[in-house]
């Protein structure tokens, strides 16, 4: 695992990040105020080690940049504007949602305050935190459908659904309503102040919820290509030593062709290649071992298992994937024979 130690951190700046931590008070008195707002300064992550789409990436980017051009404010107010910006991040889970806002705010040098929806006691404490971060800061809510605030149609249902005793009935009882999620949103937030929205389950939210004035764009982060799986495997493998430009050699350029041929597209998420990629020895390894795994973690999404292989994937064990020559005589594996399930990231 070489490329795993030998790496250096990267050269980079440092952003406030604020998370919620419990009012200390909540197990000793009657006058807790509920969460508050805790600060970290952390190394931000550079915007280049997402793995996504690019043209997703730079659209994003630009949008929020002109969104805090020091002209805008008074071009929403001539216009009656309120000047506010959502967005809702879509996809499954490791596909890059919540890397992205964090390496945005480092980016943009802008503070970040992010928090899960389940985190939230009541909608008071909801609305008393909705008002901290100032214009210019992110607002992130991580998992948005996990309070359990769904459409309205499966409210109804849930009301003919007879409650469950039990963890199960009390992880559904977060005291937030759509209503007052909704005022929150309106009302707390200050203006300039960008809102990212995270869900794995977009089709459960209320409509209301995502409408344009308080979600203005929704981006897909979806399971990667083979130019992504190619993107993160020359990260995974580049030089960090070598100077900036110079740091993909061609021979990690050519093994990486080779290995994002192997990777079906819409299969896999960025996490789930990157670590593979991080316990492989070298990039020859990866590339000859990715056919198997591959196979393995399909074949464990197919069947809703979560263990991947008979016992979980090893590292040197035969590769059963159909090998083909390539133009240097050696063997990989492409996957022409997998069908397309699901698109890439895109914005819809």
């Amino acid at each position: 695992m070489e490329h795993v130690k030998t790496k250096k951190l990267v050269d980079l700046s440092m952003t406030t990040q604020f998370g919620l931590r419990p009012d200390p008070n909540d197990m000793y008195s009657s006058r807790s105020v509920g969460p508050r707002w805790a600060s970290e300064q952390k190394q931000s992550r550079a915007l280049s080690t997402i793995d996504m789409d690019e043209n997703i990436k730079a659209s994003l980017v630009a949008d929020i940049q002109n969104f805090l051009e020091p002209s805008r404010p008074q071009w929403y107010a001539n216009r009656g504007i309120p000047y506010r910006r959502g967005f809702l991040f879509h996809g499954p889970p490791g596909t890059g949602k919540t890397s992205f806002a964090f390496a945005l705010a480092g980016h943009l040098k802008r503070s970040l305050f992010s928090a899960s929806m389940n985190e939230f006691q009541s909608e008071a404490d909801m609305k008393r935190l909705f008002a901290f971060p100032g214009r210019g800061d992110i607002l992130l809510l991580e998992d948005i459908d996990s309070a359990g605030i769904k459409r309205e149609a499966m409210k109804q249902e849930k009301r003919q659904t007879p409650a469950h005793d039990g963890l199960e009935g009390q992880s559904q009882q977060t005291g937030i309503s759509l209503s007052g999620l909704l005022n929150a949103v309106d009302q707390s937030i200050h203006e300039g102040v960008i809102l990212i929205m995270t869900t794995n389950s977009p089709e459960s939210l209320d409509k209301a919820l995502i409408r344009p004035g308080r979600i203005d764009q929704q981006y897909l982060f979806g399971n990667v290509d083979q130019a992504v799986a190619k993107s993160v495997f020359t990260r995974m493998y580049q030089d960090d030593t070598a100077p900036e430009g110079q740091r993909i050699s061609p021979a990690i350029e050519q093994l990486a062709t080779k290995f994002a041929a192997q990777i079906p597209h819409g299969h896999v998420t960025p996490a789930e290649i990157q670590a593979f990629l991080t316990v492989c020895a070298d990039a020859d390894t990866a590339v000859r071992d990715v056919g198997q795994w591959v196979k393995d973690v399909v074949e464990a999404k197919r069947a809703g298992r979560n263990i991947v292989g008979a016992e979980g994937f090893h590292m040197g064990e035969g590769d059963s994937s159909t090998a083909v020559d390539d133009d240097d005589g050696e063997k990989y594996v492409e996957c022409s024979e997998w069908s397309d399930e699901s698109s890439k990231g895109s914005d819809v």
